[in-house]
């Protein structure tokens, strides 16, 4: 692949490049990361990064619902 600039953003090139990331995360992006990425709540967002840092997402994943209804808050912790 070729390498993509994007110093201009109205040049043809960063539209390109633009295009292909897009179309990357469209097609890599999982309903997983789209639940938890776009979640508002502080304590689940920090939570779910710590996770994410500590072991693989589908492992997060697989955890995530169960953790959250038992875990609401930090002061259920």
């Amino acid at each position: 692949m070729n390498a993509l600039s994007c110093s201009d953003a109205s040049s043809p090139s960063c539209s390109v490049f633009i295009d292909r990331i897009v179309a990357w995360y469209s097609e890599n992006s999982s309903l997983f990361y789209k639940k938890w990425r776009y979640d508002r709540d502080s304590f689940r967002s920090t939570i779910t990064e710590i996770l994410l840092i500590r072991t693989r997402r589908d492992a997060v994943e697989k955890i995530y619902d169960a953790f959250f209804s038992r875990f609401r808050s930090a002061d259920d912790i």
